[in-house]
This record gives structure tokens, sequence and C-alpha cells, in this order.
């Protein structure tokens, strides 16, 4: 296998990524893509849940855009998670 890619696991860049892909010279693989499609595909109810609270809205926006894509009615709830919660 030859050749080489980007994996961006940041959900907070993903709107970036996705405007500079088609630029780009070696591709960038946004991680949470594969995780919206699932999600959109098993449920009609998707809770969308970050550390950080500038991740709501680009995971929002993505999972919004998956289930149209995919001729899909879904309802999203999104929460931000206080680190001290998680620790």
């Amino acid at each position: 296998m030859a050749g080489a890619a980007i994996v961006v696991a940041c959900s907070t860049l993903g709107e970036a990524v996705d405007a500079l892909a088609a630029k780009a010279v070696t591709p960038p693989y946004r991680i949470d893509r594969g995780m919206a499609e699932r999600a959109v595909d098993q449920a009609s109810t998707i809770g969308i849940l970050a550390t950080l609270p500038t991740t709501l809205g680009p995971t929002t926006r993505l999972l919004q855009e998956t289930a149209q894509k995919m001729s899909r009615q879904c309802k999203f709830v999104s929460k931000p998670a206080p680190m001290h919660l998680l620790a």
C-alpha cells in the first residue's frame, strides 16, 4: 500500500477539513463521518455529548447533513459534558 493520508480526529475542525479536502494533495479523513453515518442509520433520536462546546455545532450539522443524505428523519439533542463529571 502506497501513499499518505491525514486522519482528523477533531470534530470542531471537520467543516474546515471538508472545505479544504478538494485542494489537498494528501487526502484528509474525518473519523466522525463514520460515526455520524452509523448513528443516523441506527437511531431516530441521537444524543450529542461533548466536553467542548465548540464541538456541538459542527457535530450536529454533520449529523443533520448525514440524515438528509440518507433520507432519514432524526431528532438531535446536544448537551455539553462538564469535564469534572467525566473524571
